[in-house]
């Protein structure tokens, strides 16, 4: 992000939550609240996920901004995020 002109106190590391839904509600309260606009950064796998939490916890204006995958590992991790997007589906969100 720093690379693309985005300033550096605009930037939000959250590194304390142990799932999406702890780290998007960490996120907010580190920001102050609820913003007009947000990036979030995740996985390319996870994203679709990722978006989907986020709309569900109120971020309206949720930009993806998604980082590559090691190729090797997509298989792996494709799966593994269709499983959850499937928990997500049918035991809530």
């Amino acid at each position: 992000l720093l690379e693309h002109d985005i300033a550096g106190n605009r930037i939000l590391w959250e590194i304390r939550s142990e799932t999406t839904k702890e780290n998007l509600d960490l996120a907010r309260a580190m920001a102050g609240g609820d913003r007009q606009s947000v990036g979030i950064v995740s996985s390319d796998y996870s994203m679709y996920r990722t978006l989907r939490i986020a709309r569900n916890r109120g971020y309206i204006h949720a930009e993806p901004i998604p980082t590559p995958t090691t190729p090797w590992l997509y298989p792996h991790r494709i799966v593994q995020e269709i499983l959850q997007v499937l928990y997500d589906k049918f035991f809530g969100i």
